[in-house]
């Protein structure tokens, strides 16, 4: 008994438990003796509580096991996917970060819903799977964040940077994206959604099923079909729907770069988050210029340098974590 209540005692203090430690807790809400002992630990509790414990009870010491044992089987999820370990074999034979285990962070105080990060840095990607089965692939210099009362009540989440979705199916639960200019929202489907801060666009790519996507400023509902993207200029608040060429908008969750006709601009964005570098040049020097190339995987930033260098007719330094692209004299 006294043990039981040891475990009970660090649990909610935010101590870490055992596997051993965290099933003998768990089993206590499974048989009616288990019960028992909880209640006796809650009276000892109540009886010495200060104003800060007085919210403790059987339910929210519940939900805080329900909280603890997701954020645990995230982090394992993320850790133990098979994508993951593929990848860390090609950069440990490649020396290129490709992939990286997305950090979770969980916020929130006792007995309240939390609130789970999960972030792939510059110049890396993650995969995780959510608490409904649905799969994530998130981009470099990405993150999705959800709270603990995912797939109770609904499926929503909040995206910054890009991310790709394999959806579990569910109608009961439309599973929803949400990003600072539009809402996605699906009840089962596979889609990609691009909105990082420093393109012009927001822009929902449809690979199956259907989508609805809602303008957060004017609260317009537009329908997707597969094949097609949706782009809201965040400027203007225009929306167009390009057709969706899969083999560049959704080459980077298959760890391929690919640049298709791309101006200087697009290319410098592209070359920073996939290999996590500054990049300097002189727009001036590189009005006209375009470029074309598709990677093999795993591609050394040196030999994209190479290719740089002869398609445009530059020169490219590394100085630290900047590259420099001048135009050859």
């Amino acid at each position: 008994m006294e043990n039981t209540f040891d475990i009970l005692d660090r649990f909610v203090n935010g101590q870490t438990l055992t596997d051993g430690e965290f099933a003998a807790l768990k089993r206590l809400f499974a048989t009616r003796e288990g019960g028992r002992t909880i209640e006796m630990w809650l009276a000892a509790k109540w009886e010495t509580a200060s104003d800060a414990d007085a919210e403790i009870g059987y339910d929210a010491l519940r939900r805080k096991i329900d909280d603890y044992e997701h954020a645990r089987s995230l982090r394992r999820r993320i850790a133990g996917s098979a994508l993951l370990r593929s990848y860390q074999r090609i950069a440990a034979v490649l020396l290129v970060p490709l992939l990286v285990v997305a950090s979770l962070i969980a916020f929130g105080p006792f007995g309240e819903a939390k609130t789970y990060t999960a972030e792939a840095p510059w110049g890396e990607k993650a995969r995780l799977v959510l608490p409904d089965g649905s799969v994530v692939l998130l981009n470099a210099g990405s993150r999705i964040s959800y709270t603990s009362d995912f797939d109770r009540r609904d499926r929503r989440l909040e995206l910054d940077g890009e991310a790709y979705f394999e959806v579990r199916k569910n109608k009961g639960k439309p599973f929803v994206v949400s990003t600072p200019y539009l809402d996605v929202r699906v009840t089962g489907t596979k889609f990609n959604v691009n909105a990082y801060d420093d393109e012009p666009s927001v822009v929902a790519s449809l690979v199956e099923g259907s989508v609805n996507v809602t303008s957060r400023a004017d609260g317009r509902v537009y329908r997707l079909t597969p094949g097609r993207s949706l782009a809201l200029a965040k400027a203007s608040g225009e929306v167009t729907y390009p057709p969706l060429n899969s083999d560049i908008v959704l080459a980077w969750k298959d760890n391929r770069l690919v640049f298709a006709d791309d101006d200087i601009a697009s290319l410098a964005k592209k070359i920073e988050k996939w290999y996590d570098v500054k990049v300097v040049y002189d727009p001036a020097r590189f009005a006209n210029s375009k470029f074309t190339v598709r990677l093999m995987e795993g591609e050394r930033l040196d030999n994209l340098l190479d290719i740089i260098e002869t398609a445009l007719g530059a020169e490219c330094s590394m100085r630290g974590d900047t590259l420099v692209i001048t135009r050859r004299k």
